[in-house]
């Protein structure tokens, strides 16, 4: 089973597709898979100022890299002409543009980190439609390489794969995660920490000094 990060999925959230996706991710991917659900991060911009970063899912595999996956449920519906998409006629967000804003705002938050500044990682985005069926590439920004629907929710660790091994470049320098590489992903995205009360010293001697003169 693969390492989910948070562990259980928070009570509070709202999208059955996001759900079902998530218990489909812990039970078909392998342990050396870590993932993270609904995570979020600030980059400081000097331009800008700072600015934030989301994703639905970031899949991570010491060897392959990083995959950030959108999940938009229900039946999914594009109008061309005006740029809008759709679920159940709700109108959504571009999963595409979501996950490519949310790439690049984590490649520069990596690289504020020393482990990260000098190397190269495979990071990459995709889309998730797990209730319906995709034919084909939706667009010359969604191959569907990059594009997971309903057929591929029986077989997750090889679209995974697929979708990682796709993104991979042929680089002299391209460096895998590595458990390293895994270990420093997980204290940004999801550290643990411990804040305690500050010792009250000064009450704490007045206590504890046995008897006045």
């Amino acid at each position: 089973m693969a390492r989910m990060y948070p562990q259980p999925m928070r009570p509070d959230t709202r999208s059955h597709a996001e759900r079902k996706l998530y218990a489909a991710l812990q039970e078909q991917l392998p342990h050396d898979y870590v993932i993270f659900h609904s995570v979020a991060w600030q980059v400081r911009d000097t331009a800008a100022g700072v600015r934030d970063g989301e994703t639905d899912f970031c899949i991570a595999h010491p060897d392959l890299g990083i995959l950030l996956v959108e999940v938009k449920g229900g039946y999914i519906r594009y109008d061309g002409r005006t740029g809008r998409w759709f679920s159940n006629e709700n109108e959504i967000k571009d999963p595409f543009l979501q996950g490519r804003e949310a790439k690049y705002s984590l490649l520069e938050k990596l690289k504020e980190m020393r482990h990260w500044r000098d190397r190269w990682i495979t990071v990459g985005h995709a889309a998730a439609f797990p209730d319906v069926a995709v034919e084909g590439d939706l667009g010359l920004e969604a191959p569907r390489e990059l594009i997971l629907d309903a057929s591929d929710m029986a077989n997750l660790a090889g679209w995974v794969n697929q979708a990682l091994r796709f993104l991979q470049a042929d680089r002299p320098d391209d460096s895998p995660l590595g458990r390293r590489g895994i270990k420093e992903l997980v204290d940004l995205l999801s550290p643990s920490w411990d804040l305690r009360p500050l010792l009250d010293c000064a009450g704490l001697g007045s206590s504890v000094g046995g008897r006045e003169a």
